[in-house]
């Protein structure tokens, strides 16, 4: 798939293949080791229909393939830029009485993410909340990011965030 590009969606999820063979080789086929593939370098944006071929089925040679089901597979491309965005952490509740938040640090600061062609993009990724009701000192939380509506991860990993919630007296 070229590189600005990225499959959003594919019906149906999984495909049903049914092999034919002789004698015990069943007894020894590893399941895992069975494979479609789709050559991606001609894709577009938008949404194809791709017919499966016995040729597509990565298979031991001593498989034949009897059935293909269903026999096709609609593929919904997206063309996506790259940038990196700042996080900002979404802080709720109050601490303890006569404490107030001095100051927020957050590990890592931005994110490379890929954000879709047709999606405006964000000034910033906020975390899911952090409550901070009743802290009595400086404390660091974990927290994931919220990720708009097309809106990803650039290197297709969870993001950890770390959240250093540093106070001082009102």
């Amino acid at each position: 798939l070229p590189a600005d590009l990225l499959i959003e969606d594919a019906k149906p999820k999984s495909l049903s293949v049914t092999l034919e063979s002789r004698g015990r080789a069943f007894d020894q086929l590893d399941p895992k080791s069975l494979e479609i593939t789709i050559d991606a370098k001609s894709f577009t944006n938008g949404t194809k229909k791709i017919q499966i071929s016995e040729e597509m089925v990565k298979r031991p040679l001593i498989f034949s393939v009897l059935n293909i089901t269903p026999p096709d597979i609609q593929i919904t491309v997206g063309k996506y830029r790259s940038m990196d965005l700042t996080i900002e952490a979404r802080i709720t509740g109050t601490p303890v009485n006569g404490l107030t938040v001095d100051k927020l640090i957050i590990k890592p600061g931005t994110v490379s993410v890929l954000v879709s062609e047709a999606t405006a993009v964000p000034s910033a990724l906020a975390t899911e909340p952090i409550s901070v009701t009743g802290i009595r000192e400086n404390t660091t939380f974990g927290t994931k990011l919220i990720l708009p509506r097309g809106v990803r991860i650039a290197d297709e990993a969870d993001i950890d965030v770390e959240v250093s919630v540093e106070l001082r007296k009102r």
